[in-house]
């Protein structure tokens, strides 16, 4: 069921000084299929699975039902998502980077969350980076 799933959660809080911003939740997973949350199980095709919390998150929200991913690989996905590039631009593509790497996102690169700073929202990342690391970097 969820048992492969891998959460990263771009958790996007409003400042006080921007409180007329709306809240962002980003929830980012590997190996998730479309019915493996419960907000999209047709009644006819439920398999069992619960998520209750994300599907109050869908029922309160928007929720967008179409994804295309830039890569089928979890770190060029990722750098694709917080970049707005392909993976093959910012230093990923083709490669998944192992918890110790010593390379990663290339340090120049603007991030979703650099760019939401500018604009008065403080962020949160929660759960697997995995787009490597650059040391005295940030």
């Amino acid at each position: 069921m969820l048992g492969s799933l891998f959460l990263l959660a771009a958790l996007v809080m409003v400042e006080s000084r921007a409180e007329s911003l709306p809240n962002l939740v980003i929830l980012f997973a590997d190996n998730l299929g479309y019915d493996d949350v419960s907000a999209f199980q047709s009644a006819s095709r439920s398999h069992g699975t619960r998520t209750p919390n994300i599907d109050r998150l869908a029922s309160e929200g928007i929720m967008f039902k179409n994804w295309n991913s830039a890569a089928a690989l979890c770190s060029a996905s990722r750098s694709a998502l917080l970049t707005g590039r392909y993976p093959v631009r910012t230093g990923v593509y083709p490669r998944v980077f192992r918890p110790d790497a010593t390379y990663g996102l290339l340090p120049e690169e603007t991030t979703l969350a650099e760019m939401l700073k500018e604009l008065g929202y403080a962020t949160k990342i929660v759960g697997k980076w995995h787009l490597g690391a650059y040391h005295n970097v940030r």
